[in-house]
């Protein structure tokens, strides 16, 4: 367990980082205390003090013009059934 001034701390961390993910901040919380937080505890934190975590993106986001494509093709093969 954290004291109240820790969440604080950890709080200011994640507002100041907003792109870090909790792994992140679990590394830099045991740097600044010296005490090891697991990133589910970081998390856990978070969301109890009104913030949601960061998820980190596994693909890269389609543009307008691959969305496009990517209709035109299910369009064009809509009439083709599952074999």
């Amino acid at each position: 367990m954290t004291s109240a001034r820790g969440d604080r701390y950890l709080l200011r961390m994640a507002v100041n980082d907003r792109i870090a993910s909790s792994k992140q901040l679990a590394g830099r919380w045991s740097t600044a205390t010296g005490a090891l937080m697991s990133a589910s505890s970081i998390r856990r934190r978070q969301l109890h003090q009104g913030l949601l975590a960061r998820v980190p993106l596994y693909r890269i986001p389609l543009m307008a013009n691959h969305r496009w494509l990517r209709l035109q093709w299910a369009h064009e093969h809509r009439a083709r059934q599952a074999d």
